[in-house]
Parts: structure tokens; sequence; C-alpha cells
């Protein structure tokens, strides 16, 4: 008994993501800052390097703030048994989100999409785009996929089957209610 504890304890902790250190977060920053010069050209590098830094950091500081410390998945029996008030999916969705709308405009523009939709799977998180452009053209920015190490990478090319929740409007687009949701999903 004691080995099935003690390896189911090795395999849990063992698929915790790590947090980024400053030198792969630099490098996240720039990767990131490139895309996103790509799919709006006007940008300034400064601007695309403002944005990716605040996107790579806010992902950062909401891994401690969520108090992540094993993979997604468990955090998520932690967040729907009680144990912890926040860290789901659509939590680092809306929580990244607040923070870079003002950053947005005028070169980008964000979407709130999902994966899954009222299911055990669903699964949420941002896109940004160039000002104007489909949303299926963007960059998936999820936070929670990697515990708080910010993932990005083209809409066509993710695993997700991502849909369109809503275009995320600047004006209109409030801090989220810091309450969980019933779903056991992400």
């Amino acid at each position: 008994m004691k080995i099935l504890i003690v390896f189911i304890v090795c395999l849990l902790s063992g698929c915790a993501h790590q947090p980024d250190n400053q030198a792969e977060q630099q490098a996240r920053i720039a990767i990131l800052a490139t895309a996103l010069q790509t799919l709006s050209p006007d940008a300034s590098e400064q601007e695309a390097r403002n944005f990716a830094t605040v996107a790579v950091h806010t992902a950062a500081n909401l891994r401690e703030q969520y108090q992540v410390n094993a993979t997604p998945w468990i955090h998520n029996i932690e967040v729907n048994s009680g144990i912890k008030p926040r860290g789901l999916c659509f939590h680092y969705a809306n929580d990244l989100a607040v923070k870079l709308k003002p950053l947005a405009p005028p070169h980008w523009q964000l979407y709130s999409v999902q994966a899954n939709p009222k299911q055990l799977l669903e699964h949420n998180a941002i896109v940004i785009t160039g000002a104007g452009k489909p949303w299926q053209s963007g960059i998936v920015l999820d936070g929670w996929r990697n515990s708080g190490v910010l993932y990005f990478g083209p809409v066509i090319e993710d695993k997700y089957p991502w849909q369109l929740k809503n275009k995320i409007k600047n004006k209109n687009f409030q801090q989220p209610n810091i309450t969980t949701s019933n779903h056991p999903g992400s």
C-alpha cells in the first residue's frame, strides 16, 4: 500500500509544470513579441515587447496568487473541492484578459475562446489577433495549461478545438467575479 501511495504522489507531482526562471521568461517574452509584431506589423517593437512582458509576467503572478503547486488538473480538484478559491482555466483567461485588454488597441484584438463547452473537459483561454482580423488567425494565450507558464501558439495549430465565446470589448469588459464555477472541468 505504501508503494502505491508513493507511486501516485511521484506521478502527480512529477507532472507539475515548473515555473519559468528569469532567463526562460525573457526568452518567452522575446518569442511572443516577435509573434505579436507578425500579427500587427504596424505595432512597434516596444509595444509588442510590453504586451508580451505583461502577458508572461501576469500568468506567472497568477500562479502565485492562485497558489498553484501541482498539475492544472490537481489544482482544479483543489478549487472544485473548496481547498483553493481560484485557478481554473476561466480564472486564468479572465484575469489575463483584464491585464491585457488596455494594451491591445489599436494594434490587436482579444477574444475569449472555449473548447468542449459544457463538457467535463471544457477549457477556456484568450486569443489575440491583429486588429480587425478573424479570431482563427490569432495566437492562443493560455495561462492554465502549464500552471502559470504562459502557453502561446497559433489557434489553428493548437490541440484544443477552440470556439469563439466573444470579442473582448475594451470599455465593457470588467473585472471577473471571484467565485468558482460548479463545473468540474478546467
